[in-house]
């Protein structure tokens, strides 16, 4: 395409996106889902048409993580943490953890028996398969109510954070042993000290420089700590959450004695502005996205017969898991949040990451597709979620 033509195509993409997000909000359809179909219906249109086609494979990479990272910012923003809700945000992340926890094991055991893998290759191959995606849960929450806004948000934020240190426990050579458990444990201490220490520099940035393009800083130094602590193959996304929840919740996290050096009387005024941009980012980042993937996606890989079943049975296990987890541990939180599991963004970006040598080669990329797309249109039911408010987990 010609500079102009990108232009315009690009420019109508953003137009098309935003009338889209409008009918999700009234129809409480996943505008997700919408962007999808928008980026499948875009391939056969430059296919119809023999147009030049787009260089996915070279923009999906890149924009999956940036998009990632100012998801789950976005989100982090959105929450407070207060000592009346210390009890039902523990119980929120136990419940995530649990259930993340056990689909691992599950999936992993399936892997292990049926395809005759090593425990490590089964526990690598399933980890992409059984963690939530913020980048499709997150924006769907935005219809529900605060407090299933708030579950969705911290539940898919530490399925993701969980999923990527047991991938990278797994990665480990001696995987299984107590050395990748000391390695765990390592990489949970040293990631919340280089978050804390980055929190209270942004914070101090945000405060005291006086330029509104502070803003785009900040966000550019978050993604930098993100590809350091990729490189150093830590969980470079509980530094984004931490800083989230940080920002939004400084005085439980500042102690009284260091809060007479903060500026915290600007900081709300702030806040809004950076709420205000890192949305309107995410939301752009998101949308192009979703739509590239769309394109990306080659619906002849679903008339593999072997590649359904395998994705039918994943995607059963999951939200078994899922509906059995919700029943036991919380009683009246079943519905609709058993069925706001999407697979997406970050279980791409996993699958990825892992050496083809010790990939399992029935559980390919294709099959992965299928569990995402199911699961997308699982999400669409619990879409559709009662408006009365839950006050109990």
């Amino acid at each position: 395409m010609k500079s102009n033509e990108l232009l315009i195509f690009f420019s109508l993409l953003v137009i098309i996106s935003y009338l889209m997000e409008f009918i999700a909000k009234k129809t409480r359809i996943s505008s997700v889902f919408m962007l999808l179909s928008l980026g499948i219906g875009l391939q056969y249109f430059t296919k119809l048409f023999d147009l030049k086609t787009l260089p996915i494979s070279q923009i999906l990479p890149l924009l999956g993580t940036v998009g990632l990272i100012m998801i789950v910012l976005e989100g982090a923003l959105e929450l407070k943490i207060s000592s009346e809700r210390t009890k039902p945000i523990l119980k929120i992340i136990g419940i995530s953890a649990i259930i993340t926890l056990v689909t691992i094991c599950l999936i992993s055991a399936i892997f292990y028996n049926y395809f005759g893998s090593s425990l490590r290759d089964s526990v690598l191959n399933a980890v992409p398969f059984s963690i939530i995606s913020s980048a499709i849960a997150i924006p769907t929450a935005s219809n529900f109510s605060e407090f299933r806004r708030e579950f969705i948000v911290y539940e898919s934020s530490i399925s993701d954070v969980l999923g990527i240190l047991v991938l990278n426990m797994a990665m480990q050579e001696d995987f299984p042993s107590i050395g990748t458990s000391v390695f765990l444990l390592y990489e949970i201490i040293l990631i919340s000290g280089i978050a804390l220490l980055l929190c209270f520099l942004l914070l101090y940035l945000l405060e005291n420089i006086n330029s509104h393009i502070k803003f785009f800083l900040i966000i550019s130094i978050i993604i930098l700590a993100y590809g350091f602590a990729k490189n150093l193959h830590l969980s470079a996304l509980l530094i984004v959450l931490i800083f989230g929840l940080f920002i939004n919740n400084t005085g439980v996290f500042i102690p009284q004695k260091l809060l007479p050096f903060f500026k915290t009387d600007r900081l709300t005024k702030e806040l809004n502005f950076f709420k205000s941009i890192s949305s309107e980012s995410s939301f752009i980042i998101r949308t192009f996205f979703f739509v590239f993937f769309g394109y990306s996606i080659n619906l002849n890989d679903f008339s593999n017969i072997e590649n359904i079943k395998i994705a039918g049975i994943l995607i059963s296990i999951i939200f078994s898991i899922r509906l059995l987890g919700f029943l036991i541990l919380s009683r009246r939180l079943t519905y609709p949040i058993f069925l706001i599991g999407p697979r997406g963004l970050i279980n791409i970006l996993l699958y990825l990451s892992i050496p083809i040598n010790l990939k399992i080669k029935a559980v390919n990329q294709s099959v992965l597709i299928m569990v995402i797309t199911m699961s997308i249109i699982i999400l669409i039911f619990g879409g559709f979620a009662p408006k009365n408010e839950i006050k109990q987990i």
